[in-house]
């Protein structure tokens, strides 16, 4: 499947959100014919499932985007950055702070959730003491991908149903 996946995105065939779906297609397609572990009784519960699961995770980043949008309307990004920028005289402590930051977060704020909350946040801060976008964003996404967080999501193996 990642030569299927990594082949059709670097060959232009397709972008890599229609590579998510092309997986999912060789997925189900490998279950049910050739390992004949997905039966057709099945399938409604997995839709359920599948269905249950992208209702949790949008309702997060639907969440942190309303109480990003509040804190851009009350001007807190501003604030911090100002108060950032004047207390801490060093690109370096400033990187190892927002890391400190990023992971603490990490394990009790959903990964996307986290950036659209953060991003207004810290990223002005970093360009103001010299940090490239790209580098940051990067920076916080490996912050934020590291942690384990109480909804359990990078353990893909669970149910929701799972008790």
């Amino acid at each position: 499947m990642p030569v299927i996946i990594l082949g059709g995105i670097y060959s232009g065939i397709f972008t890599p959100t229609e590579a998510a779906v092309i997986a999912v297609a060789y997925s189900f397609l490998i279950g049910f014919v050739i390992y004949k572990e997905i039966k057709p009784s099945s399938l409604v519960d997995i839709l359920k499932q599948s269905a249950v699961t992208s209702a949790i995770v949008l309702s997060i980043i639907g969440a942190a985007g309303l109480y990003g949008r509040m804190l851009q309307r009350l001007r807190v990004p501003d604030m911090v950055s100002q108060f950032a920028i004047s207390a801490i005289d060093s690109p370096l402590l400033f990187i190892i702070l927002a890391n400190l930051l990023l992971l603490f977060a990490g394990m009790f704020i959903e990964a996307a959730a986290a950036i659209l909350i953060f991003v207004p946040i810290l990223l002005p801060i970093a360009i103001s003491f010299g940090f490239d976008p790209v580098h940051f964003g990067i920076i916080m996404v490996v912050n934020l991908a590291m942690d384990v967080h109480p909804t359990g999501w990078p353990q893909p193996h669970r149910s929701i149903t799972d008790s």
